[in-house]
């Protein structure tokens, strides 16, 4: 809870340091070379560039099938990105020190974006923590990443997209009951889309059918999507027919399956709206740890 009042006391006085400017100036020609290197010609260069270098989505058809089906974050990087590709330097012992840099160099590359960099201070957080043999629920990281995200970058306070990576993070940070993986997964995915409800409320689609696409769906997309499109970076000879396949059979289907969802027409939250909402959040979140530990210890 002292964490929480620190944000708003560091950033009451914190003057802005102009740290994102210079950031922004050194990512931009990386982000540029990643855009030259979208392998092609393909009708699919927009969603290539979008899933690896973090360029726009401004494929008007594309933008509302994924909005409807509540699946717009699988084509955005974001920070699951870079947990996915810390998770795979971890399995495969690459040093520390290169992993650091890599991840790094993605955050520029991709544009220097909010939720990438949030990601990155986790990540960084977390190896520290270890190192220093300190334990610090999963739930604080979040919290103390977002804290240092926004105490180095004040600009972010009013990112929407720092906000999605916030809760989405938050979500995941909490271990789910029961010894059934496809239900510890939906539960999981089921948090995600209740702490999403704040940051997606007047964006996406709030339909029962998107949140059914969003729970089955989204974690079947996008542990296949990101890999096919990297690879197809790495191996454009193949890959493109491989990603075009598939990025033809889900725009097709996803049509289909969108057709009967009438996108929201609901007013945006506030920003003011969505932090108080991402602070009872972790409230809850703090209570309910100190009653599982409860629990347990009445248990033994």
């Amino acid at each position: 809870m002292a964490l929480l009042l620190l944000i708003s006391i560091g950033l009451s006085f914190l003057k802005a340091p102009h740290l994102l400017d210079i950031a922004s100036i050194l990512s931009a020609p990386l982000h540029l070379k990643c855009l030259e290197f979208i392998p092609g010609p393909t009708v699919y260069s927009e969603a290539l560039g979008a899933l690896v270098c973090g360029q726009a989505l401004t494929n008007s058809s594309l933008k509302t099938t994924l909005q409807k089906l509540s699946l717009i974050h699988l084509f955005v990087v974001s920070g699951s990105h870079l947990l996915l590709i810390d998770q795979i330097f971890s399995k495969t012992r690459v040093p520390l020190t290169i992993r650091i840099i890599a991840l790094g160099l993605y955050s520029l590359i991709t544009g220097w974006q909010a939720p990438a960099v949030r990601a990155l201070i986790q990540i960084l957080t977390k190896l520290f923590l270890i190192k220093k043999n300190s334990y610090f629920p999963a739930d604080l990281r979040v919290l103390l990443a977002g804290f240092f995200t926004l105490l180095i970058f004040p600009e972010w306070w009013n990112s929407l997209s720092l906000l999605m990576s916030w809760s989405a993070s938050l979500a995941l940070s909490w271990r789910m009951p029961g010894d059934q993986t496809w239900r510890r997964t939906l539960l999981q995915q089921t948090l995600i889309w209740i702490l999403m409800l704040g940051p997606l409320w007047g964006l996406g689609s709030l339909h029962p059918l998107s949140c059914l696409y969003n729970l089955i769906l989204g974690p079947l997309i996008g542990l296949f999507l990101f890999p096919l499109a990297v690879m197809t970076f790495i191996f454009p000879t193949p890959g493109i027919s491989v990603f075009e396949s598939f990025m033809t059979f889900f725009t097709t289907w996803g049509a289909h399956l969108a057709e009967p969802i009438i996108k929201s027409e609901l007013p945006m939250a506030s920003v003011p709206k969505l932090w108080t909402w991402l602070c009872l959040w972790h409230i809850g979140f703090h209570f309910a740890r100190i009653y599982r530990c409860r629990s347990q210890e009445a248990d033994a």
